[in-house]
């Protein structure tokens, strides 16, 4: 459901085909995986970034901040 990740999830075994790393992938349901299920719908309000394109657009103004 999320793009980005199913993308990064080929990636790592495509990498880890390619150096013949083994993968065991086993599917656990959420009822028997409560505590990750919980844990992954936790909003993390104080985890925050400014996308690159007003860092970029305020140091053309300004003195850069970021280099």
């Amino acid at each position: 459901m999320k793009e980005h990740l199913h993308i990064l999830a080929l990636d790592i075994f495509q990498t880890a085909k390619d150096n013949n790393i083994d993968n065991n992938v086993e599917w656990i349901t959420r009822t028997q995986n409560e505590t990750a299920d919980y844990l992954s719908k936790i909003v993390d309000y104080d985890d925050w970034t400014v996308k690159d394109c007003y860092i970029h657009a305020f140091n053309s103004i300004h003195s850069p901040l970021v280099e």
